[in-house]
């Protein structure tokens, strides 16, 4: 069997690099919702966008039952301060499996990409009204730190 790419950045023996097998491009739709999510955010994904990225649904989502509307049109307010605020902690904590996984970043990209669009719709929450984003940690100084401390 012949495998290809790398596992964990190690080259495997006799397997091929990612660059001589590149993905197809993506159906219209599914880069629709790549570039909405990737502009916008989630909160700003409907169920469409959501099945057109090859997801699924829970079956009792919100969404599920209001084809349409977008994740931040089907929350409360109380949800949406939730979940910002799970964001914000992931991101900030000095965990360092979170950042050496990099789910610190992706959540801090999350949170601040979040701000941005619910700013910009009317939703953001107003203990977030004026966050400074510069407030945040360097994720990527504390991984060198500890990749360098061992």
């Amino acid at each position: 069997m012949k495998f290809f790419g790398y596992f964990r950045n190690e080259k495997i023996e006799g397997a091929e690099p990612r660059e001589k097998t590149p993905f197809p491009e993506p159906a219209p739709a599914m880069k629709k919702a790549l570039d909405k999510d990737g502009t916008l955010g989630w909160f700003a994904l409907t169920a469409e966008d959501h099945k057109n990225l090859g997801s699924t649904l829970n079956p009792d989502s919100k969404l599920t039952h209001q084809p349409g509307r977008a994740q931040y049109e089907v929350m409360s307010d109380e949800e949406i301060e939730g979940t910002l605020d799970g964001a914000l902690q992931t991101a900030t904590e000095n965990n360092r499996n979170l950042i050496e996984n990099g789910y610190a970043q992706l959540q801090k990209d999350f949170f601040i990409k979040s701000l941005a669009f619910l700013e910009s719709v009317g939703r953001l929450p107003k203990k977030f009204e004026g966050f400074n984003i510069s407030s945040l940690p360097d994720l990527k100084m504390l991984e060198e730190q500890y990749r360098k401390n061992g």
